[in-house]
């Protein structure tokens, strides 16, 4: 066990080039978790398979922890029997156990279990972030909805408990997963932006991508449920008023599970003759996506889906003006002084865009008018989702 007063957490890993919402969370539960010293102390590592390009690949979220632990799971056995035996010599010896034991983990945070790695001799805590497969099944292929129910059962069978990021999940588990449901905590999510994140300056960087004065910032990956489409309409209306405005786009351009996605939107673009409104500037260093966001009028967020939006808590960490649909996720965590929209309503989205450009435009200097009040209460905010996840691991 860990030292007296310290509490040690392996996590597994998160996120990766399709889905880089896991790492960034799993950023933001380090800092969190560090903000509590010294009334709290806690060592911290990752669990991964000894693969040196997994390494490369999370570098950034690696560098966070204390120690990066690994190990080479037991092969797959081709039969039943051997898998019988596999999984009983893994219960009690598994290289996965062998490493957790020697660093005297407390505790497994974890998104996934995969079966050859043994289920482990601690308690398992699980992050769910949201059960869009449940909600929105149209958008996956019949074989991802096997494998995540599969996965998710995996996990709730040997989990101690469950941590998830909104009500709207909480709500979920409780229908899909019943039997968990009083083991389900609710993280108070806060974003933790390192300093370091902040010191470029938001006009030069504007300068930099050649945008213009005053723009949207959308800042999400170019999924299908983002809702992308519908902001292409709301653009083209509000020109016919606003000839100027524009909507700055970043994020990752493919959709695995919708791969002509990207393809089929840049089509809508020219056909809709949006390509000097709707600027796709693609992946941009974070550093840049933070200043881009500053220098914003505001931040739209069109989502269909979300079990938390990494965008909307970005945003209010950073003071901004959000501009968000009106879904049960947003309404929960969003601040009060978030405008929404009807994610089915182009004309609406339109009319909001059109106000608030015109007002931009009278006001051409308060590109920051909240930045400095929000950076004040920040570490609050990260403190309590601190605690937030220590209750979950009492």
């Amino acid at each position: 066990m860990a030292e007296k007063g310290t509490s040690n957490v392996v996590f597994t890993l998160a996120g990766g080039s399709d889905w880089s919402a896991g790492a960034i969370f799993y950023s933001n539960v380090i800092r969190a978790l560090r903000s509590l010293a010294p009334q709290r102390n806690f060592r911290l590592a990752f669990i991964m398979q000894d693969d040196e390009n997994l390494k490369f690949q999370h570098s950034d979220l690696l560098a966070l922890a204390d120690k990066v632990i690994t190990f080479n799971p037991t092969p797959h056995s081709r039969t039943r029997a051997g898998r019988i035996l596999k999984n009983y010599a893994n219960r009690l010896n598994s290289p996965m156990n062998k490493a957790l034991n020697e660093f005297e983990a407390d505790f497994l945070f974890t998104t996934h279990l995969a079966e050859n790695w043994a289920v482990p001799q601690i308690p398992v805590i699980s992050w769910i972030p949201d059960f869009q497969h449940k909600r929105m099944p149209e958008l996956f292929a019949a074989e991802e909805l096997t494998a995540r129910d599969s996965q998710f059962s995996f996990l709730v069978k040997h989990s101690a408990k469950l941590v998830v990021t909104s009500q709207d999940v909480s709500d979920d588990v409780g229908k899909f997963y019943p039997e968990i449901s009083g083991r389900c905590h609710v993280l108070k999510f806060a974003t933790s932006i390192p300093a370091q994140m902040l010191q470029q300056d938001p006009a030069e960087i504007a300068r930099l991508y050649n945008l213009p004065a005053r723009f949207f910032f959308l800042p999400n990956q170019f999924w299908k449920h983002k809702n992308h489409t519908l902001v292409l309409h709301a653009l083209a209306r509000a020109l016919k008023e606003r000839p100027d405005l524009a909507v700055v786009a970043t994020g990752n351009m493919r959709d695995y599970r919708h791969p002509h996605f990207m393809d089929e939107l840049l089509q809508e673009i020219s056909k809709l003759g949006l390509r000097n409104n709707f600027i796709v500037l693609g992946l941009v260093p974070r550093e840049h996506m933070f200043a881009l966001m500053r220098r914003s009028i505001a931040v739209l967020q069109p989502s269909l889906f979300e079990g938390l939006s990494m965008t909307v808590a970005e945003a209010k960490t950073l003071g901004k003006q959000i501009i968000a649909s009106d879904i049960a996720v947003h309404r929960e965590l969003a601040p009060a002084e978030t405008i929404f929209f009807n994610p089915h309503d182009a004309a609406e989205l339109a009319a909001l865009l059109s106000i608030q450009d015109a007002a931009a435009e009278a006001h051409s200097s308060n590109h920051e008018i909240g930045f400095e009040i929000a950076r004040e209460s920040a570490p609050q905010m990260v403190r309590e989702f601190g605690d937030s996840i220590v209750k979950a691991l009492s």
